[in-house]
């Protein structure tokens, strides 16, 4: 792992101690978060567009009177210098997302070009059961399916070892 990436806030040390539970703490939120996040959009049929907006409403909202009530009362304005995001910050994350996909478009190319038969078999068997799986739930509930899983699993490997 390159240096630069340790000055960011959220490293991939940091996911990894979050799946592997070594950060109780932050594991338990994310599972807590992930579940009011399902149950919002889900169960009450929440769109995320909408969650999304009204999350952005309530900002923006909170800052406006934040700072009015802040000048109605003669205090100095909030300094919100620290919300910027670096330029060093934005190339790292747009260079991690360029070579995510370049390792998926090489695989692909690997698994497709490549004369392994028994591979592609598999390969094309996965995609087909998950595509049949997904037929059934939306990405939504996947996605929180697949969250919840991960941190289980890794909980119950690392109680077990």
């Amino acid at each position: 792992m390159s240096t630069s990436s340790k000055s960011s806030p959220v490293s991939y040390d940091t996911v990894r101690d979050v799946f592997l539970w070594r950060r109780k703490k932050l594991s338990l939120l994310v599972l807590l978060v992930s579940t009011a996040t399902w149950v919002s959009l889900d169960v009450y049929q929440f769109n995320l567009i909408t969650v999304a907006s009204w999350a952005a409403m309530f900002a923006v909202t909170s800052l406006f009177l934040y700072g009015n009530i802040a000048r109605f009362l003669r205090k100095e304005e909030p300094d919100l210098s620290g919300l910027e995001i670096s330029e060093q910050t934005a190339i790292e994350a747009a260079r991690s997302v360029r070579q995510s996909i370049e390792e998926g478009v090489r695989w692909m190319c690997h698994v497709s070009a490549e004369r392994e038969l028994f591979l592609f078999a598999r390969v094309v068997a996965a995609l087909w059961l998950l595509s049949y799986v997904g037929s059934f739930w939306d990405s939504l509930s996947l996605l929180y399916i697949g969250n919840n899983l991960c941190i289980t699993v890794t909980r119950m490997n690392t109680q077990a070892s």
